[in-house]
């Protein structure tokens, strides 16, 4: 089951979010060969993202970020979105989820 997680995310400007997996002793996972994807959409029977975020995954540690132009592309108010694990496998593994709210710019 994926953790919850609400975002604010600035319209306009750079988001960065670092997530370190742990298992139920509180280790970081172990994330050798794994790779991540996240995005974000309005809804979520909506079937274009409104973004996707750029995903690292080093040292037990996933590294998200949404760049300034891909968030100023955000015009709904809120959305949903979500990060998924994907193992060696091809197994599929959502990790976090929540809603977002995006906070309009002014500055452009």
């Amino acid at each position: 089951m994926a953790t919850r997680h609400d975002l604010t995310i600035d319209q306009g400007a750079t988001f960065e979010l670092a997530i370190e997996p742990l298992d139920a002793f509180g280790d970081r996972l172990d994330l050798n060969g794994v790779t991540a994807r996240a995005q974000i959409r309005r809804s979520y029977p909506e079937p274009y993202p409104m973004a996707e975020f750029d995903c690292v995954v080093t040292d037990g540690v996933i590294d998200l970020t949404l760049t300034a132009e891909n968030s100023s592309k955000l015009i709904a108010p809120t959305g949903v979105w979500d990060v998924e694990l994907v193992t060696p496998l091809g197994e599929v593994v959502r990790l976090v989820e929540g809603g977002v709210e995006i906070r309009p710019e002014v500055t452009r």
